[in-house]
């Protein structure tokens, strides 16, 4: 016994006619309907525009955000994966360490985002300079890491010299928004 009442079909059509095809009137006709038998939809069909390559460059594409076009930023997303692998390696009763490296990495990635796609100099200016600042936190993390042997060197040597490179463009980018 169904407790649930029917409700009207939309446009009118009877139940279950809805779902053999499209619809002269719906105003997206080309879009998949959902499947009657299991209730889930056709899978939609490949954007050409969609690049699976992460290091595909975003001009590509025109919905690109500001962000996605800066050297910088890609940069900064390599030091802060890099510095995923770099905590991971730390032991478990230094635990804090890796994450104050993890959380500086990622805010510099996130602020080159929130400074780009800013609208006034000033508040590009104010969001660059707290990334370089992070940046800045990230490298001695990793040193600190390496410093206390938790890692090896030449891993938290890579992570730094990315950490430097963000923070030289990251001066730059200040010095234009002055």
């Amino acid at each position: 016994m169904n407790n649930l009442r029917e409700l009207p079909s939309p446009r009118g059509v009877p139940q279950g006619e809805h779902d053999r095809g499209a619809d002269p009137r719906d105003p997206v006709p080309d879009l998949p309907r959902p499947d009657a038998k299991h209730g889930t939809r056709e899978p939609l069909p490949e954007n050409p525009r969609y690049d699976p390559d992460p290091e595909a460059p975003a001009r590509r594409s025109p919905y690109a955000f500001a962000h996605q076009k800066l050297e910088v930023y890609r940069v900064a997303l390599e030091m802060a994966r890099r510095s995923r692998e770099l905590a991971d390696r730390v032991p478990r009763g230094y635990r804090p360490f890796a994450d104050q490296l993890l959380r500086a990495a990622g805010h510099t990635v996130l602020l080159i985002g929130e400074g780009a796609n800013r609208y006034t100099s000033g508040q590009k200016r104010q969001r660059y300079t707290e990334a370089r600042g992070q940046s800045g936190e990230t490298a001695s993390a990793a040193e600190l890491l390496a410093a206390l042997r938790l890692v090896p060197d030449m891993e938290a040597r890579r992570v730094q010299d990315l950490a430097g490179r963000v923070a030289s463009m990251l001066t730059q980018l200040i010095q234009r928004y002055s």
